[in-house]
């Protein structure tokens, strides 16, 4: 039923504007898509939160941040058989709405005629909580990775390099292509730079004597949050933090970081401390 003075087409649907009929439609697979209620359950399931409204509330901010950050893709399904997609400037306006009892059923802001769906291997990816075999796995991965990672983890480990003598330029330069990666993370080599206040130690390691990074900020958050599992190793949170931000931290970097981070370390004592009560 529409208003009276619409306008509708003879098949009794309102005329699309030129910027809508541009969208890409694309054939919808049920096989590649799960429906939005049930797509939410699935990060419900994750929080373990007695109070249903904080629950909801915890479980829909995780879910937006996963489609404001592309990690999880929404998808608009007409009737018709087709779907559409949202860049990175349409997802970041989206927010999912969520009744007190989900399962009747949520709905995405502001408000587009169709189904919304949410992709299956996003959802799979994270949502399923990792076998502690699979962990391992994991953990043991980084030790597999081929010639570039002994270069990197010595350059953690040296002291902040002399500057180059004339002598030495023939042996210095064969190995600039192989450190550039890491010069801008981990490399005491660019300490000297006018403008950067990274602190090093003796060692070699890199302080926080420069703003947080965005991953930093996200692990800070996530403590304040109460959201950061006490039961996860270093090595699980380090892996959940790579690639946030810009800045796409290593592991060993996010590692070395949680090992001089007040914030962390005061919250990894804490949690020591409730589980030997």
């Amino acid at each position: 039923m529409t208003r009276a003075g619409s306008l509708t087409t003879s098949a009794g649907c309102f005329p699309m504007t030129e910027a809508v009929a541009k969208i890409a439609w694309l054939p919808f697979d049920p096989r590649d898509w799960v429906p939005l209620t049930p797509a939410f359950g699935r990060y419900r399931s994750l929080v373990d939160e007695p109070n249903t409204l904080v629950a909801n509330t915890l479980a829909a901010t995780c879910f937006d941040r996963d489609v404001h950050d592309g990690r999880l893709e929404l998808a608009l399904v007409a009737l018709d058989g087709t779907y559409r997609l949202f860049d990175a400037t349409e997802r970041r306006k989206l927010h999912i709405g969520v009744p007190l009892n989900y399962q009747e059923g949520c709905r995405i802001e502001p408000y587009y005629e169709g189904r919304w769906y949410a992709r299956r291997s996003d959802l799979d990816r994270l949502t399923t909580i990792p076998s502690p075999v699979a962990r391992v796995e994991a953990e043991l991965a980084p030790a597999k990775t081929p010639s570039i990672e002994p270069a990197s983890s010595g350059a953690l480990l040296s002291p902040p390099a002399e500057p180059p003598q004339p002598p030495q330029s023939s042996q210095v330069k064969p190995a600039l292509p192989t450190e550039a990666p890491e010069q801008s993370v981990v490399s005491p080599g660019s300490a000297p730079n006018s403008g950067d206040q990274t602190r090093w130690t003796a060692g070699g390691k890199r302080t926080a004597g420069r703003p947080p990074a965005a991953w930093r900020n996200e692990l800070h958050r996530l403590i304040d949050a109460g959201l950061l599992d006490p039961n996860l190793s270093n090595n699980d949170i380090a892996r959940r933090l790579e690639g946030v931000g810009n800045t796409s931290p290593t592991i060993k970097t996010i590692l070395n970081v949680l090992g001089e981070d007040e914030k962390f370390l005061a919250w990894r004592a804490k949690s020591n401390l409730r589980e030997e009560k």
